[in-house]
């Protein structure tokens, strides 16, 4: 989505569904974690104006800071 709206691309953003995963080694490393833990993510649609979809994203979203209490 960032890249569309730093082109000015007109678009909407539709999750299909959110999850929870434990990280592996490869996401560990891709977010540079230092031993497993749990991560929350989501499938989303992005779509033209048209209704075409756009692209299919897996988005996983790295852990909060620490000491920074998560939102409920």
């Amino acid at each position: 989505g960032t890249l569309l709206a730093d082109y000015a691309l007109t678009h909407t953003s539709r999750p299909q569904a959110f999850f929870r995963l434990r990280s592996d080694e490869f996401i560990n490393a891709a977010l540079n974690l230092t031993a497993p833990q749990w991560l929350y993510g989501r499938r989303n649609t992005l779509w033209n104006p048209q209704q075409i979809p756009l692209a299919e994203i897996v988005e996983v979203l790295p852990p909060a800071p620490a000491g920074r209490e998560p939102l409920h």
